[in-house]
């Protein structure tokens, strides 16, 4: 038996029947309590009635009686206000520490052995997740229901590491969204060196070259450290020259050029690509993030992340090396994958900061305007009939994904309890 389940039946009172004790002693359950996360019994505040007597406190929860005292309870104070003492098995007598007896309840004559055995077929699964073979049960249309409300937890989430960026920003808003932009500009691959080039160079030395491009193209690249040191072609070498004048005036330090990550990348996803992709962005950088507030729309959004780049990229992907002619603007895709990874989490953040609750809503929206991305885990899901229509949707199933079914909480999953709750066995 997992102590877990007993958990999840006991507070959301999954049993059934006249509860009776283990001397035969008639329980009521008033209010099954407050789970406690923390050290000490496992509910606090419950009030259940023994006989004619009502009792308030706390109630322990073990597979087996005798855990009580396999865990150290009988000698632990903390325990001596326990009222009620639920277990699985019956196999011991509990006691206080002044010897007076603690009522128990033995749940198992009173929980579904259909139940048990759904969870246990649950948590020795082996297939993708858990409920493979089981969640076609649940209507499709059921389980999108809880969808949006599973992307709010995902854009929660993800403001746990925007609020770090912030409060290491001195509360500044410009600077927190310049830090958050410039690593999502890795799309993975190269998130560190992007984020530490923009914590190496500082936004205000960015707005101070605002109408001056390519002194914001010298100082982006040039602290990429990806400038070559010598070459034929004009461009670079006028990039080299500037970023070094820029460097010595401002007391730059460039990164690392080896921290960067080329291998099965595709040309159009080359650091130095991205980099002209961000400078030219960041040519127009000024207020961007008021920008955005007043303009929460797709098409607006594309607006200000797909700028054009210098002709040189047109036929280069590297410095030096020239490839066939392809306008490299930042892809439709990758301008989605930016809205969805920065700006709708640094919107729903922002809201959340300034407890205005219709930004949050607005970041919600935004999600729900634009494609489902296409990845393992959306086409998994696909394949379980499961089908996200937008990217609010995608996350939402990325969310599942990890926070439940990796980690198994079948229990905290609404997929997993009307699963376990279902009339007719698997």
């Amino acid at each position: 038996m997992y102590e877990e389940l007993l958990y999840y039946i006991w507070e959301h009172k999954h049993y059934s029947g006249a509860l009776k004790g283990s001397d035969g002693e008639e329980i009521e359950i008033i209010s099954p309590g407050e789970c406690n996360n923390d050290s000490g019994p496992d509910f606090s505040n419950a009030r259940i009635r023994i006989d004619e007597t009502e009792w308030a406190g706390n109630i322990e929860i073990h597979n087996k009686a005798s855990d009580w005292f396999r865990h150290g309870h009988q000698d632990d104070e903390a325990y001596d206000s326990t009222v009620l003492h639920i277990v699985y098995e019956d196999d011991a007598r509990i006691e206080r520490k002044d010897g007076s007896r603690i009522a128990q309840l033995c749940l198992k004559p009173f929980i579904s052995t259909a139940m048990i055995y759904r969870y246990q077929m649950f948590m020795q699964a082996r297939s993708w997740i858990a409920c493979q073979g089981q969640i076609g049960n649940i209507s499709p249309e059921r389980i999108r229901l809880w969808l949006p409300a599973l992307a709010s937890e995902r854009l929660q989430r993800k403001t746990q590491s925007i609020s770090l960026i912030y409060e290491n920003s001195g509360h500044d808003w410009e600077t927190s969204f310049y830090i958050l932009l410039a690593q999502s500009f890795g799309f993975k691959v190269n998130n560190l060196p992007f984020e530490m080039l923009a914590r190496q160079l500082p936004i205000k030395q960015i707005l101070k070259q605002q109408g001056n491009p390519f002194i914001v193209e010298a100082l982006i690249f040039g602290m990429s450290g990806l400038l070559p040191d010598d070459g034929n072609e004009k461009y670079p070498m006028e990039l080299l020259n500037e970023f070094a004048f820029q460097q010595q005036k401002l007391s730059l330090h460039p990164i690392d050029r080896n921290l960067w990550k080329t291998g099965r990348l595709r040309p159009g996803n080359f650091p130095t690509v991205r980099l002209a992709q961000f400078a030219a962005i960041m040519q127009d950088y000024e207020s961007l993030f008021s920008k955005i507030l007043k303009n929460t729309d797709r098409d607006s959004l594309h607006k200000l992340l797909r700028k054009p780049i210098h002709h040189y990229w047109e036929n280069h992907y590297q410095f030096g090396k020239t490839a066939a002619k392809r306008i490299k603007v930042l892809g439709e895709s990758s301008a989605d994958l930016l809205i969805i990874n920065t700006i709708a989490p640094f919107l729903f953040f922002y809201g959340k900061s300034r407890r205005k609750q219709e930004l949050c809503e607005q970041a919600l929206d935004l999600l729900s305007d634009i494609p489902a991305e296409n990845n393992r885990i959306i086409r998994s899901y696909k394949q379980l009939g499961i089908n996200a229509e937008s990217a609010m949707e995608s996350q939402a199933l990325i969310e599942l994904r990890k926070q439940y079914c990796v980690p198994k909480k079948c229990l905290l999953c609404r997929i997993g309890h009307q699963l376990l709750h279902a009339e007719s066995k698997f």
